[in-house]
């Protein structure tokens, strides 16, 4: 996928689950949204994060 993204990224508060080594070199995600105000979401990778 060689598409830009712009926008905000999410006000993520760390996880339970510790940093992913593997998830820094070999996954990365794309999320994208709409809306008019901030919601909590699920990460992929666990842990939850705030849209902004």
């Amino acid at each position: 996928m060689a598409e830009t993204l712009t926008g905000q990224t999410p006000i993520f508060g760390g996880s339970t689950g510790g940093l992913l080594t593997a998830a820094a070199v070999e996954e990365k995600y794309a999320i994208t949204w709409t809306s008019p105000k901030q919601q909590v979401f699920e990460m992929p990778t666990g842990g939850s994060a705030m849209m902004n």
